[in-house]
């Protein structure tokens, strides 16, 4: 499994269990919001320096899925409840976590150290944590530039008006 494919399959599952009962626009406007909410959970690993294997990240993402349908909250918007969700789980499981990290870190860098053929693979391909990390960054970057665009355009007609 890759970032992408978690990425597709757990906005997937978000559709499947969340946005059912509503119209497809609806999930289709909350889409890029959703994928940097998947994303903070490799962003927030990689600023305490752990390292997942993509299918751990996936089991964990599916089980707050699951506790969410479970608990029965009115969301209000997902993306930002997914994103608070994952950094309150990844700050209350810290210590948890922080030890599979290092025991997953160990063991990939084992299998790649191994293999001598996947050596250069080992120094120029980032891990699926930096992945996850950078679309986290890259969609927060793009929502950033919108923003600015859209406050240079309100400036610019305010601007025009009081020329007028």
């Amino acid at each position: 499994m890759t970032v992408t494919e978690l990425t597709v399959e757990i906005l997937r599952r978000l559709e499947q269990q969340f946005y059912a009962h509503l119209p497809r626009r609806d999930f289709k406007r909350d889409q890029d919001y959703l994928v940097a909410a998947i994303g903070t959970y490799g962003w927030e690993c990689l600023g305490r320096g752990w390292e997942f294997d993509i299918e751990f990240i996936y089991r964990d993402l599916c089980r707050m899925l699951q506790s969410f349908k479970k608990s029965g909250t009115d969301v209000v918007w997902m993306p930002n409840y997914l994103q608070c969700a994952i950094r309150q789980h990844i700050a209350e499981h810290a210590e948890e976590l922080k030890s599979k990290a290092a025991a997953s870190s160990l063991a990939r860098l084992s299998r790649k150290l191994l293999d001598g053929a996947q050596l250069a693979k080992v120094i120029i391909e980032p891990s699926p944590t930096q992945l996850a990390a950078c679309i986290y960054r890259d969609v927060r970057k793009l929502r950033r530039r919108a923003n600015a665009e859209a406050r240079a355009g309100r400036r610019e007609k305010k601007k025009q008006g009081v020329l007028l």
